[in-house]
């Protein structure tokens, strides 16, 4: 006799979220921590909206803490999506 039995496994989390947009070099600076007991978070990519252009995308090695700077070419509102699948 065959049993299945399914795992649950709790979700990646992110704390500690931090950003800011820095003038002098055109940047945007994030800083955030990742949460991942169930090591359930694969494939991690960040991605920088101005409006509905996408303007930035990089894949992320998986780790625990993060800071990042994303070159930016105007100052504006831009919306910041972080993936894992």
């Amino acid at each position: 006799t065959t049993t299945n039995i399914e795992v649950l496994k709790s979700q990646a989390k992110i704390k500690n979220f931090y950003y800011e947009e820095t003038a002098l070099d055109k940047s945007i600076i994030t800083k955030f921590d990742l949460e991942d007991f169930d090591d359930s978070a694969l494939n991690l990519n960040i991605e920088v909206y101005k409006g509905e252009e996408l303007v930035y995308s990089q894949k992320l090695d998986k780790k625990s803490k993060y800071e990042l700077s994303i070159p930016i070419k105007t100052k504006g509102l831009y919306g910041i999506l972080l993936h894992a699948y």
